[in-house]
C-alpha cells in the first residue's frame, strides 16, 4: 500500500469517525453543527498539510532524478572519449607491430 493510499483511508476513517461521533453523541443539534464544522476544519488542515508534504516529497524526489539525469550525458560523453582513446591507441599499437 503507498503512503498516498494509506494518508487518503486514514484522513476518511477521520472523517467518518469523527462525523458518526458528533451525530451520536446526545447533545443539541446546534452544538452537533458546531462539532462538525470545527472537526471538518481539522480534516481539512490534516488533508492540507498531507498535500503539501507529498507535494515536497515528489518535488525533492524530481529535482534529484532530474540532477541524476543532467550528469548522465557527461558521463557518456567521458565514457565514450575513453573508449575511442582505447581504440585509437589499439591502432597505433597494432600499425607499430604489425
Amino acid at each position: 500500500m503507498g503512503k498516498g493510499r494509506f494518508i487518503t483511508g486514514l484522513m476518511l476513517g477521520t472523517l467518518i469517525g469523527g462525523t458518526l461521533g458528533v451525530l451520536l453523541a446526545p447533545e443539541k443539534g446546534e452544538e452537533n453543527r458546531e462539532k462538525l464544522k470545527e472537526k471538518g476544519k481539522e480534516i481539512g488542515n490534516k488533508i492540507y498539510d498531507s498535500y503539501s508534504e507529498i507535494k515536497d516529497s515528489v518535488k525533492e524526489y524530481k529535482e534529484n532524478k532530474s540532477s541524476e539525469i543532467h550528469t548522465m550525458p557527461k558521463e557518456i560523453v567521458i565514457s565514450s572519449d575513453d573508449i575511442k582513446e582505447k581504440v585509437k591507441e589499439n591502432i597505433e599499437k597494432e600499425d607499430i607491430e604489425g
